[in-house]
């Protein structure tokens, strides 16, 4: 049973993750994307910032990204996996467990 349910909350966390993915990059430049794609910034930060461009009209920084950030980024997007995995499971357990009861 608790196979049946790790495999059910993989299924579920893939799924997730593909959906979430394709709505943030669809609404990328919106707080729909940034709530869609909420990890991978926290692995883009890792990488720290790129090299300076320099400032924009209001003063604020730019940074360029490198390689190192869009493997991060790469990282982050896989990370929901296993995270939606995790957020899955309990519910996909209780699922096949009231299921293996009737």
């Amino acid at each position: 049973m608790v196979t049946r349910a790790f495999v059910g909350a993989l299924l579920a966390a893939c799924l997730i993750t593909i959906i979430c993915t394709a709505v943030g990059l669809a609404f990328s430049d919106s707080q729909v994307g940034n709530l869609m794609l909420w990890q991978v910034p926290w692995f883009v930060d890792l990488a720290g910032n790129g090299p300076l461009l320099g400032y924009d009209s209001a003063g604020n920084p730019m940074y360029e990204g490198t390689p190192v950030h869009e493997l991060f980024a790469l990282i982050g997007l896989a990370a929901g996996v296993p995270i939606y995995t995790i957020a899955m499971f309990p519910f996909t357990w209780l699922y096949f467990r009231s299921k293996a009861a009737r």
